[in-house]
């Protein structure tokens, strides 16, 4: 889940100071993100908020976070963070909105004082290769997360009651966990693998070893049944019904 750029603010006053700074958070991420939260998360939402501000500044001035004191801060967290995931900050040629080193001369200084279009361009000059390298790592999470499949080992459900049957409920339909829930003393779960395709037969013994023979066999004690079912569902024939 994301990084809201409402997270690096405590409420202001609502007039003068409509959004105060949390610089002690913001201090905190060069050294590593929120918890909960990774450096990728906090690398967007700081691309983000610089970018709105900075565009802001050189535009309408509208819904600007940041003034020329935490503005620094926010340069310095950013670049932290950008280097932990091995990715190039951002060269930037002004440091503050305003004054000596601010983005106002800047522009001023680079014909750039008649149009909004340029000042926008300006800041995607700086700012787009960070936002366009921060969507690939985004891609490549997504897509590292979601091939790996589901963790755990495969197993089969082997159906061979000999009375009333166990129920079995779907616990994590994620990673196909099951649960027997009523009757669990009536069945049990062997580690042993079982052949993909048919029925074993016979009946099964504490160990999860198989055995043709009709001595009855002692009951393992009940236990969650957990895995995907790779083969089969399959019912021994003697004990179907």
């Amino acid at each position: 889940m994301g990084v809201e750029l409402t997270a690096f603010f405590s409420s202001g006053d609502g007039w003068a100071q409509p959004w105060a700074l949390d610089i002690e958070l913001v201090e905190s991420l060069r050294f590593g993100p929120p918890a909960g939260h990774t450096d990728l998360d906090v690398a967007i939402a700081l691309t983000q908020l610089l970018h709105h501000d900075f565009v802001s500044h050189g535009t309408d001035g509208q819904g600007r976070h940041l003034d020329d004191e935490n503005v620094p801060l926010i340069i310095k967290a950013h670049r932290a963070v950008l280097e932990r995931l091995a990715l190039k900050p951002p060269a930037w040629p002004f440091r503050t909105f305003d004054g000596p080193r601010g983005f106002g001369t800047y522009w001023r200084a680079n014909d750039m004082s008649g149009s909004w279009k340029a000042r926008r361009d300006c800041i995607e000059q700086i700012l787009g290769p960070t936002r366009d390298a921060l969507e690939d790592l985004q891609e490549l999470e997504y897509e590292r997360r979601f091939t790996k499949g589901p963790s755990g080992s495969f197993k089969n459900l082997i159906f061979a009651a000999d009375g009333v049957k166990p129920e079995i409920v779907l616990r994590d339909a994620v990673n196909n966990e099951v649960e027997i829930s009523v009757t669990p003393t009536r069945a049990w779960c062997s580690p042993t693998p079982c052949p993909l395709t048919g029925s074993p037969g016979g009946r099964w013994s504490p160990g999860g070893r198989r055995t043709t023979s009709r001595t009855p066999t002692r009951r393992r004690p009940p236990t969650a049944c957990t895995g995907v079912c790779t083969g089969r569902w399959t019912q021994s024939p003697s004990n179907s019904s």
